[in-house]
């Protein structure tokens, strides 16, 4: 995250690049830092999709774990030491660190697996909604920094073509200068924000597709355990898969 926070701080010194003279067209910067910040916002959720998947998981677990018997799959050993699994393998004497059962889940436990498993549709659906608004605020920047790159660099030709006119003053000369130098600084400005919002783009597109990915394995462990009261060898490798990469559960 430090990383990402200071590609989006590196346009505000960017900005200092501009002389004063064009302060007012340089502030239309401000378009490509609300984007940064949108693409940096998207990439703080992180933590809060991975804490959320690491419940379902210590809750998926912990549902398996109250029904097993004793000659089922283990559990990885991590999520045996989760508080919320031992609590139910506690509540099942003859459970030896479970991973699925036979049978459909009781009536309680299928009320508790489709909550959880409605909770992670509604999660999916805003990590899409997410990967929508990145590519729309792309789109957007992409037009906003072609478009202001190439008035200036409109401007630097006509500013360059000026001054090779020998008939002006000195003070006409200096004043081209300054505004070409101004516009040099305003070309190298729009030129590295908008360079700076592509990877950032890039960066948190592929963050938010591996959440998505993350999300899908575990709603699929709870639609085998919905539909047969266990978890199918795919499903379960792929659990354990997302689990090794998850916050480890409190103890």
């Amino acid at each position: 995250m430090a990383v990402r926070n200071v590609a989006a701080l590196s346009l505000v010194a960017l900005s200092s690049l501009a002389a004063p003279a064009f302060t007012l067209t340089l502030r239309a910067g401000s378009g490509s830092l609300a984007r940064a910040d949108a693409v940096v916002e998207s990439q703080s959720e992180e933590p809060f999709v991975l804490s959320t998947l690491a419940s379902a998981r210590d809750e998926l677990y912990a549902l398996l774990q109250m029904s097993a018997p004793a000659n089922a799959t283990k559990i990885p050993p991590a999520a045996v030491k989760s508080p919320v699994v031992a609590k139910a393998a506690a509540g099942n004497k003859t459970a030896a660190e479970p991973l699925k059962h036979p049978g459909m889940p009781s009536s309680k436990s299928h009320e508790a697996l489709m909550k959880q498993h409605a909770a992670l549709q509604d999660l999916l659906a805003h990590l899409k909604a997410n990967i929508k608004n990145i590519n729309k605020g792309e789109v957007g920047g992409k037009e906003v920094g072609q478009k202001e790159i190439e008035q200036i660099k409109q401007r630097l030709a006509h500013e360059q073509e000026q001054l090779k006119n020998t008939s002006i003053s000195s003070f006409q000369r200096e004043l081209l200068v300054n505004r070409t130098r101004s516009d040099k600084h305003a070309l190298e400005y729009w030129t590295r924000s908008r360079e700076l919002e592509h990877g950032m783009f890039h960066s948190s597109l592929k963050m938010t597709h591996g959440l998505m990915a993350k999300v899908n394995a575990v709603m699929k462990a709870y639609e085998d355990v919905l539909k047969t009261g266990a978890l199918s060898p795919k499903s379960a490798s792929a659990l354990k898969t997302v689990a090794d990469r998850l916050p480890k559960p409190a103890f």
